[in-house]
Formats: C-alpha cells, structure tokens, sequence
C-alpha cells in the first residue's frame, strides 16, 4: 500500500512535484505500480481541490512553475550535511510504509540509524 502520508507533506510544499520528469521525461506517477490504481486514484480525487483548486470561469491557468519546465540536471542543489541526511533504508521503508514518519521526525540522526539498523535485522527492508 502507498504511503500517501509522505506524499501529503511533498505536495503541501509544491504540488507541482507530480509534474517534473526524471532524465527519461517520465512523472513521478508513470511508476505506479498497476495493482496500485484505484488506491492512487481514490487519493488523488479526495486531494484534488486542496492541491489543484479549481479555476474561476474565464481564468487562464496559471503558468507552470519554472522547476517543471526545466531540463533535468540542470540546477544544481546544494548538498546536505552528512549529520543531515536520511539513510537510503529509512527513505524506502517509509516509502514501502514499513515506518511512520511519527518514528522518525524529530528523532536525532542516531536514533534514526538505529532504527534502520533494527529493521534491516528483522528483514523489513
């Protein structure tokens, strides 16, 4: 099952995200897996006024965000500290939804590693 949780936070912040292609020009929803579907398409009709409100009648819809336009790798971000970054294990066993993000967030790096480490061992990821 998705973790529509941490898609809620990604499209709080830019609901154009669903937008930007990879280097292949594929969207972030040509990876849905097809026994996925309805699940996907059930979230997104119960998100569609928060995230994609409806025009006024005569209005031009507004211009894509610059993000989405650009070419991939073609803006360089800058780089994380290492205290800072998220170990590839917890990103996937969130995405995969064998963790809350409430078991991370505000967790201290350490904390974090030994949580990834207890769930490696017990062969959740």
């Amino acid at each position: 099952m998705p973790n529509f949780e941490i898609l809620d936070l990604l499209l709080e912040r830019d609901s154009a995200l669903l937008f930007v292609g990879d280097r292949r020009g594929a969207k972030p929803l040509a990876y849905v897996a097809k026994g996925n579907y309805n699940s996907w398409k059930a979230y997104l009709s119960s998100r569609l006024d928060k995230f994609w409100p409806p025009l006024a009648s005569g209005s031009p819809p507004p211009p894509p965000p610059s993000h989405v336009t650009e070419a991939p790798f073609s803006v360089v971000l800058p780089d994380v500290a290492p205290s800072s970054r998220i170990p590839p294990s917890v990103v996937r066993a969130l995405c995969a939804g064998h963790l809350l993000l409430e078991q991370v967030e505000g967790q201290s790096p350490e904390s974090i590693l030994s949580i990834a480490a207890d769930l490696e061992a017990r062969g959740a990821l």
